[in-house]
């Protein structure tokens, strides 16, 4: 409900591969139907270093990173910019 309007988390395993899954999920793909971006959310190993928020982007591809207390989220995908920022900071590790 906090992603930009129309994008949604996507699952591409199968219930059942869902239910074997051990642990939080750590991966998550998000589209609105046109644009797609990964979301990768990781431990901070260590104290945690350098800005709270970078970004940047090539051609299409847009990245943004941004630290939430003790995890870092990384999303990356075809998207605007602005859009892949709005998506790492509706993240809410559980």
């Amino acid at each position: 409900e906090l992603l930009p309007a129309g994008y949604r988390s996507r699952i591409f395993n199968s219930p059942e591969e869902e239910q074997r899954a051990v642990g939080p999920r750590s991966r998550f793909i998000v589209s609105d139907g046109v644009s797609w971006g990964e979301v990768f959310i990781s431990p901070l190993s260590g104290p945690a270093a350098g800005k709270d928020s970078t970004s940047s982007a090539s051609g299409p591809l847009a990245i943004h990173r941004l630290r939430l207390s003790d995890v870092q989220v990384v999303v990356m995908g075809e998207m605007p910019q602005a859009t892949a920022r709005a998506i790492a900071e509706a993240v809410r590790p559980e």
